[in-house]
């Protein structure tokens, strides 16, 4: 039995020993990934600095605290004579956390408070400090194969600002977000590559924004509220090119200035979409782009619609907007590079068209709706291709435009006649359906000649 517990013992005290020496290793680990995470930082041209590292937690896990940590991103001055633009971020402390059997993967825990500047000369203003709050902020990272996956969530994230305006006076902006869930990846360096190469979805529960305008004598003061609902989207710039999906769900705005009676007047668009995908790198080749953008459900109050419609002669609606292209382009210099984009653009526009797909146009407002589509390309200067355009709803637009007293009733009739001897309608329905045709260097509206393509120059 003596020797039994002797060996006993011994084996306790050997394991003590060994989890001791792997939650000390553990440590010098995490200290080695937060200066990697710094050092990676740094190396992007940027600034990371931090008083100290003090970590605990034995003997099951690790909890440490980065005292004082400050960044600092630069951009140089897209313009000569310009300073270069700053942006500063610091809090007073992060909590970093791990478990032993993962020191690679750390937590952080940030404080209620941090602090940001932004230092933007080309906008004409002074630097800017911004004071932001949290609850409940975490960022989880674990670093892999020289990439590092992250995810993060946060009960509410806000903040806060004041800008004097010469024009408008004091402005004070305050925000909130409430329920964040986000994730990626942030990839390493890679030959050929250029821009942030990132991947992330992300998620928001709802938001509230309040601008209050002091005023002045250049401009009335008042007060801007803003809300929106659910907010969902995702962005990838790993690949050769970058695309983004976004998604808003109920975004209103209240007006209420003295100016316009002190009345709150609302605005408000039920749905909103946007989808984007650009090269990341610039080519002599065509490359792929798309852009789309939905809006459905806009919402205008009385008082607005009095203003623009005072004889109240078209329907108060305005249920979807949509306008969605793709094609193929060569780009000169990639959107995803600022500084080379904006240079070009001093010599003109970096994009040259090669085919053009109009997947959808939609209006569908004020009693009238239009869709149209098509697809193009250029041959030399002059365009090649064909589409299609509907038209609902287009007798009861020009009675509208009547009543309202933008045309009159003669002008009117010989729009309406023209449109009607050109389009194309099915019987029991009122839509007037158009077939666009550019070829050998003319165009076509339903087969019938209407003169030359215009020249586009390239």
């Amino acid at each position: 039995m003596r020797k039994a517990l002797l060996a006993f013992t011994g084996i306790v005290l050997v394991a003590a020993v060994a989890w001791t020496g792997l939650w000390f290793y553990g440590k010098s680990r995490i200290v080695q990934e937060i200066e990697a995470q710094a050092q990676l930082f740094r190396e992007q041209g940027n600034e990371m600095s931090y008083e100290g590292i003090d970590i605990g937690g034995f003997p099951l896990g690790y909890t440490g605290r980065i005292a004082a940590p400050r960044a600092t991103m630069s951009r140089p001055p897209q313009s000569a004579g310009q300073s270069a633009e700053r942006y500063a971020w610091s809090a007073p402390w992060i909590e970093a956390s791990a478990t032993v059997m993962a020191p690679d993967t750390v937590t952080f825990t940030f404080p209620k408070t941090q602090e940001i500047l932004l230092d933007l000369p080309e906008a004409g203003t002074s630097p800017l400090p911004v004071s932001l709050t949290s609850q409940g902020l975490t960022v989880t990272t674990t670093r892999k194969d020289g990439d590092i996956l992250f995810t993060g969530m946060a009960q509410t994230m806000g903040g806060a600002f004041s800008h004097l305006s010469q024009k408008s006076g004091m402005v004070d902006v305050a925000w909130a977000v409430r329920d964040i869930d986000l994730s990626g990846k942030a990839a390493e360096d890679r030959p050929g590559t250029s821009g942030p190469q990132l991947a992330l979805t992300y998620a928001v529960a709802d938001l509230d924004s309040t601008i209050t305008i002091a005023g002045g004598d250049a401009a009335p003061g008042g007060t801007v509220r803003l809300k929106g609902g659910a907010i969902t989207g995702s962005g990838d710039s790993l690949g050769a090119e970058t695309t983004g999906i976004a998604t808003m769900a109920d975004l209103g705005a209240s007006l209420q200035f003295e100016s316009l009676g002190a009345v709150p007047l609302d605005i408000g668009i039920g749905t909103i979409g946007i989808e984007t995908r650009l090269p990341n790198d610039a080519a002599t080749d065509a490359q792929p782009f798309a852009y789309r953008v939905r809006l459905e459900d806009i919402t205008i109050a009385d008082l607005i619609w009095a203003m623009i419609d005072p004889q109240a002669a078209f329907p108060r609606e305005i249920n979807e907007l949509v306008i969605d292209i793709e094609g193929d382009a060569i780009f000169s210099a990639a959107p995803s590079n600022p500084e080379a984009f904006a240079k070009a653009m001093e010599s003109g526009l970096p994009i040259d068209v090669d085919t053009l797909r109009l997947k959808d146009i939609t209006v569908d407002a004020l009693g009238l709706k239009a869709t149209g589509k098509g697809e193009g390309s250029l041959s030399g200067d002059a365009p090649q291709g064909a589409g299609t355009l509907a038209i609902e709803g287009f007798a009861g637009f020009m009675n509208s435009l009547v009543k309202s007293g933008r045309i009159p009733p003669q002008q009117a009739m010989v729009v309406q006649l023209m449109v009607e001897s050109f389009g194309k309608s099915e019987e029991g329905s009122d839509a007037i359906q158009f077939d666009f045709e550019a070829r050998d260097g003319m165009m076509y509206v339903n087969t019938i000649p209407i003169g030359e393509a215009p020249a586009i120059p390239r």
